[in-house]
């Protein structure tokens, strides 16, 4: 549809074998890899350039080779921002995000952008506060704002089926 000459491949990369592998498929020539869990965080330490997005979140879902480099960024949270930016405005409102993983703290890159205040629920609060430098609550603290935003660590994926839903929650 697009016109590109391209083709997507799936790997399954024990942890052990990421460094080797990443090295490996771009020896082979590949231009550009997804990373997916559980190496969004490792692939960082195996770019040579990082990008401010993947820094900012401490994961990222791309490797790209520009001009001979190994690139890392991040794109989740664009899709987050794009899904939430009309339904907007967000500025001060708040939202609970559901985990401190690499996806989270991409949905809470995107939601500190648009303004809002985030709040982290999450199994260990080291996680948490560590890895996404927010409000961390334990799991039984859990809010029961009916005007506040609950956003779990799948929000990326399910957000474009549920607008109308995240729609009739706010007023």
């Amino acid at each position: 549809e697009l016109g590109l000459d391209a083709s997507f491949s799936v790997f399954d990369v024990p942890a052990p074998r990421l460094a080797d592998t990443v090295h490996e498929l771009r020896a082979s020539g590949l231009t550009q890899l997804c990373v997916s869990l559980p190496h969004k965080e490792a692939v960082l330490r195996l770019a040579d350039r990082v990008s401010d997005a993947a820094r900012e979140i401490g994961a990222a879902n791309t490797l790209t080779v520009r001009d001979g480099e190994l690139v890392a960024d991040n794109t989740d949270w664009i899709g987050v921002t794009r899904t939430l930016e009309p339904l907007g405005p967000w500025a001060g409102r708040r939202a609970t995000v559901l985990g401190a993983g690499g996806a989270a703290r991409a949905v809470v890159h995107a939601l500190r952008r648009l303004g809002l205040e985030v709040s982290v629920v999450n199994r260990t609060r080291e996680r948490a506060v560590l890895q996404v430098e927010s409000d961390w609550r334990g799991p039984a603290e859990l809010p029961h704002d009916p005007e506040q935003l609950l956003v779990q660590d799948w929000f990326a994926q399910e957000a474009q089926a549920r607008r109308s839903d995240i729609r009739g929650r706010r007023h």
